[in-house]
């Protein structure tokens, strides 16, 4: 994660001409930024998950308010279809198959949205797993 920090800042510390002291004494600065880097990885990484696990919440408030709105007016037009005289009928029909296809359209769309949330959400808290378990103090004790 740090890699290419590190061999710069070895690299960088092999062609000063410092004391030892003065070395382990700029390691202990390079802790503190990689420590500091870490927690705002840490706060990042957590804002964004609290983001997801809001936009799972809004997205179902949405879907369910679709839902409803189609099924009310799916049975709206079943009940136009029952007093439609014959000839009227076929337009009613075509009319609640269109909202029944869209009723299972915005289910799907729910569903991979849904899916693609959660997806993020796994790579976040792995992610933010893989930060808890930074520990630079194997890279500082030698």
């Amino acid at each position: 994660m740090f890699g290419g920090l590190f061999v710069e800042y070895v690299d960088y510390m092999l062609e000063s001409e410092d004391s030892d002291n003065e070395v382990l004494g700029d390691w202990g600065e390079v802790e503190a930024i990689l420590e500091e880097t870490v927690h705002r990885d840490k706060v990042r990484v957590s804002e964004r998950v609290r983001q997801v696990y809001d936009e799972l919440e809004s997205r179902r408030e949405v879907f369910e308010d679709n839902r409803d709105e189609i099924e009310q007016r799916i049975k709206n037009h079943e009940s136009r279809l029952e007093n439609a005289q014959r000839k009227d009928e076929q337009p009613v029909r075509e009319k609640l198959m269109q909202l029944r296809d869209l009723k299972l359209q915005e289910r799907k769309q729910y569903w991979r949205d849904v899916q693609d949330l959660k997806e993020e959400l796994r790579v976040l808290l792995e992610k933010l797993d893989e930060l808890d378990d930074s520990s630079f103090e194997e890279f500082f004790t030698g």
